[in-house]
């Protein structure tokens, strides 16, 4: 049995929409093991539909003072009410939840994903 090293190159939070793209474009490459399988599906079930881009990350993040981590909570939990946004962000006020919620609302549009 051969040994691969494999070699961390990066440490971040991404959303389920970005898990599903990057197992779909591996398993096209090759097979992949139980525990990735078991991965994209998840990811099929829950991200296929989602929608993201590190400049939406970093907008949200500018824009409402968010933390890398909040915005990939809000692109997986797919908010539609404000009070989907509250455990997420519990310091915010429902103000700020709205005005969130709309962002993400019209950034789904522009993504195509309604």
């Amino acid at each position: 049995m051969s040994s691969i090293k494999k070699e961390v190159i990066e440490e971040k939070e991404v959303p389920i929409a970005e898990v599903y793209r990057i197992l779909s474009e591996r398993a096209k490459d090759s097979d992949l093991n139980q525990i990735l399988r078991t991965a994209l599906q998840y990811a099929m079930d829950f991200g296929k539909d989602g929608i993201y881009s590190e400049e939406l990350i970093q907008e949200f993040q500018n824009k409402f003072n968010l933390t890398r981590f909040q915005v990939v909570e809000i692109l997986n939990i797919n908010p539609v009410e404000v009070v989907d946004l509250k455990p997420i962000l519990p310091d915010k006020s429902e103000q700020e939840l709205a005005d969130i919620l709309n962002f993400f609302i019209e950034k789904r549009k522009e993504f195509g994903s309604e």
